[in-house]
């Protein structure tokens, strides 16, 4: 479904959802998207000027996410979405990686798999569209991840694990609210050197390639610089004295 690059395909097929929904009254959910995925089912639905829909994976700082599109208020609880809880043995630990990799060994499309959360060095959720029995196939067929030996279990329907993210704290001065000025904030270097990493495609913003250095910043934007991190913006504090900008990010962790 994600392939951006037959625009017009995907273009068709949420304009097929939105009908639905507008004339039909029927609910329509796709599977996980990443967040530059996101990004651009986003800009599509804002192009048809619709807005019963909403993101969801599973938990309330999921990446992944599935899209619904509805009929009237969104209700996250048409998701069929699924937790399976990996347990390893006490004697090997287990990588996302490892289970990203033996999960999609299963035969599986990427868009049946959403976020794989490590536990503890032994354990781990990860989040499955759930149809047609998915997480249940899923989990019966595990036995390895890696070199550990595990045992796999579908978590009661309903169940959302209790997941936060963690961040950074950052604050700086900036002379106006562009990007390159903020990634040299972010990133400990000087505007020239975040322009560089702008102009080589290192820099994207909502999870979208960003080429302009001067593109303006605000609240609630995310940004990643490659080999860097991914930080959102949170406000601006206000002006200082010498009439600075004070801008509060998080870096993700």
């Amino acid at each position: 479904m994600y392939d951006s690059s037959d625009s017009t395909l995907l273009t068709n097929r949420i304009s097929d959802a939105v009908y639905n929904a507008r004339e039909r009254y029927m609910t329509g959910i796709f599977g996980f998207s990443d967040e530059k995925e996101q990004s651009i089912l986003l800009g599509i639905l804002k192009s048809i000027g619709f807005t019963d829909f909403v993101f969801w994976g599973g938990y309330t700082d999921a990446e992944r996410k599935c899209l619904g599109i509805f009929p009237d208020t969104p209700d996250t609880g048409y998701f069929p979405i699924s937790f399976i809880r990996i347990d390893g043995d006490r004697f090997s630990s287990i990588s996302h990686r490892d289970c990203m990799g033996t999960l999609l060994g299963c035969g599986i499309k990427r868009e049946i798999l959403g976020d794989i959360v490590l536990i503890n060095e032994h354990s781990a959720y990860a989040a499955v569209f759930d149809q047609d029995n998915m997480a249940d196939y899923l989990s019966r067929s595990i036995t390895r991840v890696g070199r550990a030996t595990v045992k796999c279990s579908v978590m009661p329907e309903g169940f959302i694990p209790d997941i936060k993210r963690e961040f950074e704290n950052l604050s700086f001065t900036v002379s106006a609210m562009r990007i390159d000025s903020i990634v040299a904030g972010a990133v400990h270097t000087s505007r020239s050197a975040a322009v560089k990493l702008i102009n080589e495609g290192l820099v994207t913003l909502n999870h979208l390639p960003c080429t302009k250095p001067d593109r303006q910043i605000k609240s609630g934007d995310v940004f990643s610089v490659h080999r860097k991190g991914k930080f959102v913006v949170e406000d601006d504090g206000g002006l200082t004295k010498k009439d600075k900008i004070r801008v509060n990010i998080k870096k993700y962790l």
